[in-house]
């Protein structure tokens, strides 16, 4: 997601996988799991996952 390579106080060290994808949030930093707030976890997760839009369309074209 962007906001890992952002710098500075806008950085958040994040990088979705299996787990976080499930709901467990791991940060490797403790300043981003205490500034991280619920629009970030939003945004990260629009910003790595399909829309359902392009899911329907994998679908029927598999």
């Amino acid at each position: 997601p962007a906001q890992y390579f952002e710098s500075g106080k806008m950085q958040i060290i994040l990088s979705p996988a299996s787990v976080d994808m499930g709901g467990v949030l791991i940060t490797p930093r403790e300043e981003d799991f205490i500034k991280i707030s619920k629009q970030d976890v939003k945004d990260i997760f629009n910003q790595v996952c399909m829309d359902s839009e392009s899911v329907l369309s994998l679908i029927n074209q598999l």
